[in-house]
């Protein structure tokens, strides 16, 4: 909540200035929670997605049905 009230971060302009500032504080926040939990919680408010370890990706149910794997040996 704090950073809401922030005037640093009040805008987009203001989050890329002070982005030194702002990225710890986020990574700090986002530790708090697994990542399926942010998901619930943010997607109905805005459009996210995980950032998938290559192990998570390769599992992806999405990325699996389409197919976007192929043998090169």
């Amino acid at each position: 909540d704090d950073l809401v009230d922030d005037p640093r971060f009040q805008d987009n302009g203001l989050r890329t200035k002070h982005h030194a500032d702002l990225e710890p504080e986020l990574n700090a926040a986002f530790r708090l929670k697994a990542t399926a939990e942010w998901l619930e919680i943010l997607s109905p408010v805005c459009l996210i997605a995980p950032l998938n370890t290559i192990p998570e990706m390769v599992r992806d149910e999405h990325v699996r049905s389409r197919g976007m794997f192929v043998d090169l040996l």
